[in-house]
């Protein structure tokens, strides 16, 4: 499998072209930090796992369908236990990238912060993200903003991201809080089953 991936500082110039070109298309998929050493059941229990999966997978397969722009941030941290190269590091099997979709390391809980991707995403001239992935309150929260500021009009796949119970707060409460902020200026609130990409 051949996948296009992009580091801290280099950017290809590729455009890619399936049954024409989508010059019409302005959506692209974010699919942040679906990771193998975050599925460890030993050290980890997600909220929610196999929904997450399922609904991102639905995504990204639409996505593929209607020709939109599909993007992995792929996040690589020494200290958090995403080291690359290694099997905790790699994106989870289900979701797996093909040849024409986009990777993107990232170090920091936000997506544009040191990366490309908003190079990548002018350059194809994305206005509208569909964003999914682990964890809430950090990378999901976090790109979440930062492409707002940045002029994005984001839709928040409500059923395709996810978290860990904490002390004192579950899961569905930081879902749920998180819902209602994003919701007030971020973002729009969308299941997983009514986005489409045009």
């Amino acid at each position: 499998m051949k996948v296009t991936y992009f580091d801290t500082y280099v950017i290809l110039e590729l455009k890619h072209v399936e049954g024409g070109l989508h010059v019409d298309n302005k959506t692209a998929l974010l699919v942040l930090e679906v990771q193998q050493g975050l599925f460890d059941k030993e050290k980890f229990r997600l909220f929610k796992e196999e929904a997450l999966l399922k609904n991102i997978r639905k995504l990204i397969d639409r996505a593929h369908e209607e020709g939109a722009m599909v993007i992995y941030l792929q996040h690589s941290d020494e200290d958090s236990g995403f080291i690359k190269g290694t099997k905790e590091w790699e994106i989870h099997p289900y979701i797996q990238p093909i040849e024409k979709d986009y990777v993107i390391e990232n170090h920091t809980p936000n997506a544009f912060y040191k990366t490309k991707l908003h190079d990548l995403l002018t350059r194809e001239d994305i206005k509208y993200l569909v964003i999914t992935g682990v964890q809430t309150e950090g990378s999901i929260d976090t790109t979440c903003r930062q492409a707002f500021s940045l002029g994005y009009h984001n839709i928040l796949a409500k059923d395709a991201h996810t978290t860990f119970d904490t002390i004192p707060l579950t899961a569905q409460q930081i879902i749920d809080h998180h819902h209602r902020i994003m919701a007030s200026w971020f973002a729009e609130l969308i299941s997983s089953e009514d986005i489409e990409f045009f």
